[in-house]
């Protein structure tokens, strides 16, 4: 499931990514990926776990490319059965220089 966010990380820049989750059924891996970009030049991933955790998930991101780059998340569920099943919006996000 991809899911196209509208924050761009601009080089030189370190960021906070704020994560918070719903009750649903997440576990699996989720990741941060350029837009469009095949070749990967930023890549992070947080592995999440199958109960909501207690309280939101932090994680730091940046870039050492030298223009912005436009950032959404794809996510990879636990059970490779589960992999085309619609899945609700189940988190939302803040992203803070």
């Amino acid at each position: 499931m991809r899911i196209t966010t509208d924050f761009n990380l601009a080089p030189n820049v370190r960021y906070q990514l704020t994560l918070w989750f719903s009750d649903y059924d997440y576990a699996g891996l989720l990741q941060l990926l350029p837009l469009n970009d095949t070749y990967h030049r930023f890549y992070r991933a947080v592995p999440l776990p199958s109960t909501k955790p207690a309280g939101p998930l932090t994680v730091t991101v940046w870039t050492t490319e030298t223009a912005p780059v436009p950032v959404d998340f794809r996510f990879i569920p636990a059970l490779s059965s589960e992999a085309k099943t619609a899945r609700p919006h189940f988190f939302s996000y803040q992203l803070t220089p």
